[in-house]
């Protein structure tokens, strides 16, 4: 799920209990090799939400949220950010998911 606007991600984090949202650039080679592991999660974790947000096009969330390096991945439980991965490891995402949902 890509998210283009404030609006539609205070709806998203309203509406869902557990979301990860993996902040990312187009131009990041580390965001493209992340991404095929990041787009099978939401299938091995149906309670989980899973969204994507693209820096370049959505630099009011980044701001909002001190994207300073990407690919970066929040953690929210009930609309409230509860942990955060920064670059691209497969095992601390995994790792991350598994910890806290």
């Amino acid at each position: 799920m890509s998210i283009e606007s404030s609006a539609e991600f205070d709806k998203l984090l309203s509406s869902n209990t557990f979301v990860v949202v993996d902040f990312y650039k187009e131009d990041c080679p580390p965001c493209r090799n992340i991404a095929h592991y990041y787009n099978t999660l939401p299938a091995l974790n149906p309670t989980i939400t899973f969204a994507k947000i693209d820096c370049d096009q959505n630099r009011e969330l980044c701001s909002i949220y001190k994207i300073s390096a990407v690919p970066t991945f929040l953690f929210f439980n009930s609309g409230k950010k509860i942990h955060a991965v920064y670059g691209g490891n497969r095992n601390d995402l995994g790792e991350a998911i598994e910890k806290f949902f």
